[in-house]
């Protein structure tokens, strides 16, 4: 799959916010999404699997990743 260069340059930059989306969901208590002890985990899921995909097509990403 292509991804244009540019467009990944941009959600990279997005990468802070979108960690910081995850930490919240991992630790949110809120029982109405837990199943088996975990918080909304086809959320953590889709957002690993984004992360993973920007990480795949850009070099800088360990360092948006704080």
């Amino acid at each position: 799959m292509q991804i244009d260069e540019s467009y990944c340059q941009q959600l990279v930059e997005l990468v802070p916010k979108i960690s910081k989306a995850y930490r919240n969901i991992a630790n949110d208590h809120n029982a109405e999404y837990e199943i088996g002890g975990v918080q909304d985990p086809f959320l953590q899921v889709a957002i690993l699997k984004f992360l993973r995909t920007l990480k795949k097509h850009n070099s800088t990403f360990d360092k948006q990743l704080a």
